[in-house]
């Protein structure tokens, strides 16, 4: 009899373990997701931080190689609005038409007696929106704009440029 006592302790203390082991299994597992999804999360916020920083930088760089240089305008092209960068040279005059196009900020640099349509442009960045206009001082406003109903904004005010003759 004390032999079948002993044996039925043993077992309570297997089951125990076992309880122990599913346990800790799930609270690890519940970890790991928690963290995936937490990740994920910093990851996308991340991604979408990146794009509204860097189309704003990146307008904002251009605005700044080209300012002094010829004149900073929004202009259209085929209705699409651009700030256009005006550049002399030797050869001639060109133009960087910086746009919004089909879900992409472009750029297109061309001669400016060149004709052009926005699909010629290199898209340089994905964005679910960007927005661009100019005040009658100058005043550049650019607003990016993500996916997810994020948005940032920048002011730029060039020396030159229509407006600020």
């Amino acid at each position: 009899m004390r032999k079948h006592a002993a044996l039925g302790g043993h077992m309570v203390d297997f089951l125990f373990t076992i309880a122990l082991f599913c346990a800790f299994a799930a609270t690890s597992l519940i970890v790991v997701i928690i963290g995936a999804n937490v990740y994920q999360g910093t990851v996308r916020g991340m991604n979408e931080n990146y794009a509204l920083r860097t189309s704003l930088s990146y307008v904002s760089q251009k605005v700044r190689q080209n300012d002094g240089a010829g004149e900073i305008h929004i202009g259209t092209l085929d209705g699409v609005p651009a700030l256009v960068l005006e550049q002399p040279f030797d050869s001639g005059s060109y133009q960087t038409w910086i746009y919004y196009d089909d879900g992409w900020l472009r750029e297109l640099f061309i001669r400016a007696d060149a004709d052009a349509a926005p699909a010629d442009g290199q898209p340089i960045l994905q964005l679910a929106g960007f927005e661009m206009e100019q005040d009658q001082n100058g005043m550049l406003t650019f607003t990016s704009r993500d996916g997810e109903g994020g948005s940032a904004e920048i002011r730029l005010c060039p020396r030159c440029g229509k407006g600020n003759e």
